[in-house]
C-alpha cells in the first residue's frame, strides 16, 4: 500500500481518471498484484485504476485495508479476464461483498490499530 513514484499525465497515452488526495486506487490490471494505496495529493491516473472516493458510509482508509486483503486479491485475480494483461472489471469486483461497522468512527479505530501494528512489523522482526 506504497505509491512507488509518480510520473507526467502525458506519459500516459490511454484514458486517464482524476483523483483527490486520499482517495482509494485500486489496481485492476494483473489484481494478483494487489495494488492500492491511498495518494496524499490529487492528480490523474490510467482507467487501468478504479477510483473510490469518499462515501458516507465506508472510510476511505478502511476501505483501503479491505481491498488490501489477500483473499480480495485473490477473488480479483479470478474474475479477472485476458491472458497476457489480465484485467478485473468493475462490475465483476463490485460484486464482492464488504462488510464494515456502520460507525465510520469505529472504521476509524479499526484503521489505526492496523496501521500501530503496521508500524511496529519492522521492529518486530528484527528481533
Amino acid at each position: 500500500m506504497k505509491l512507488l513514484g509518480h510520473g507526467r499525465a502525458s506519459d500516459i497515452r490511454s484514458t486517464k481518471a482524476r483523483f483527490n488526495a486520499g482517495d482509494v486506487l485500486y489496481g485492476k490490471l494483473r489484481p494478483y498484484l494487489n495494488k492500492v494505496v491511498r495518494p496524499e495529493f490529487g492528480g490523474i491516473c490510467s482507467t487501468d485504476f478504479l477510483v473510490f472516493g469518499e462515501s458516507p458510509a465506508i472510510d476511505r482508509g478502511y476501505l483501503a485495508h479491505y481491498l488490501n486483503q489477500l483473499w480480495v486479491a485473490d477473488r480479483a485475480h479470478h474474475l479477472s479476464s485476458g491472458v497476457e494483461l489480465p484485467r478485473v472489471a468493475w462490475n465483476s469486483l463490485g460484486e464482492l461483498p464488504i462488510t464494515y461497522p456502520v460507525s465510520r468512527e469505529v472504521q476509524q479505530l479499526i484503521v489505526r490499530a492496523i496501521e500501530v501494528s503496521e508500524a511496529r512489523v519492522p521492529q518486530l522482526v528484527g528481533m
